[in-house]
């Protein structure tokens, strides 16, 4: 790092060189470093951005069963963020309730964007008291629920017609149950279907 100096003398000596040289010199490499390491960031990017723009790949139809407890919850919070327009949810009443306070924040941003919910819920409310949450989600102008004594154990959520989420074991608390979660379009378009279908009888 030519930080140390060779005397002319037989033996040679070596000597640091003065502390402000040493770091003058210390800070001219490191910025080249930096300089160098910029450079190449940049043209990594590019050619990424690129590569991308030349080699467009449809996103597959995809079946993936998501575990139980945290990444179930970070699963459909994740679902619910990126939604746009609408979110089609079967549910219980217990559900329903564990499920508004759980994704508080993320329902609030969902309806700051104009997204719209409908919530079918498979039994009629058994307690007289409602969380304040779950009111403010009920009585919300972007919400529509209606209740079924459908038969059917189910527990789906479906965003924008694009992605969904099964619930494995439907009489399980909110988190602890795996769910399948899918973009297939087949799956996408019976779920839905069948939503539709209770929804207009309920």
């Amino acid at each position: 790092m030519d930080l140390v100096e060779k005397t002319i003398d037989f033996p040679a000596k070596y000597r640091a060189i003065p502390i402000k040289s040493a770091l003058s010199l210390l800070h001219e490499q490191k910025s080249m470093q930096i300089h160098e390491l910029e450079a190449l960031t940049t043209q990594v990017l590019l050619n990424y951005d690129q590569n991308k723009k030349n080699n467009k790949v449809e996103e597959q139809p995809n079946f993936i069963l998501v575990p139980r407890k945290n990444q179930l919850i970070t699963r459909v919070k994740t679902a619910i963020s990126k939604s746009k327009k609408i979110i089609r949810i079967i549910t219980s009443w217990k559900r329903h309730l564990e499920a508004v306070i759980t994704y508080e924040n993320v329902i609030n941003q969902a309806f700051s964007r104009d997204v719209k919910i409908k919530v079918l819920i498979t039994e009629s409310p058994k307690e007289k008291k409602i969380p304040k949450t779950a009111r403010r989600f009920n009585n919300h102008s972007n919400t529509s629920i209606k209740f079924t004594d459908s038969p059917a154990q189910i527990i789906e959520i479906i965003i924008d017609n694009k992605e969904a989420l099964l619930m494995t074991a439907p009489k399980a608390n909110l988190a602890d149950s795996p769910a399948l979660w899918s973009n297939n379009p087949s799956l996408i378009l019976a779920l839905t279907t069948c939503f539709d279908t209770t929804w207009k009888e309920a």
